[in-house]
């Protein structure tokens, strides 16, 4: 991993939280909660979780669902890559309702965070 481009994760979890919020009918825990939460579990913000992690993680959050991911960075700015992976999560049960990737051009995130928001939409049976 490269140090620059640590501020990838953070971009995505915001841009994501606002794709997920639009039209009002999920509720979005801020970031602090979300990272609150994962310290006093020790839980790292990498891929899914198993029940027995993912169960204490909802109660804390006060969640029912919770979106797990990592975004890699191949190459240089404009011309790179970037991929961005997402697990999206049901809180009591541990399982998995969407498990994605999307990937273009480090150039054009926006369009990536759209796509993996109209991606986790859909999952969720939400209006694109």
């Amino acid at each position: 991993p490269n140090p620059e481009y640590d501020w990838l994760d953070e971009a995505f979890q915001h841009l994501l939280a606002t794709e997920i919020a639009a039209g009002g009918r999920l509720r979005v825990v801020s970031g602090e909660v979300a990272h609150r939460v994962r310290q006093e579990l020790d839980i790292q913000p990498r891929g899914p979780l198993g029940t027995p992690a993912a169960r204490p993680l909802g109660d804390l959050a006060g969640a029912d669902l919770f979106l797990m991911g990592t975004s890699m960075v191949q190459g240089e700015w404009p011309t790179g890559e970037t991929r961005l992976d997402l697990t999206l999560q049901e809180a009591r049960q541990g399982e998995p309702l969407i498990v994605t990737a999307v990937s273009g051009p480090f150039a054009n995130l926006l369009d990536l965070a759209d796509e993996a928001g109209e991606q986790l939409r859909e999952a969720l049976g939400l209006p694109a």
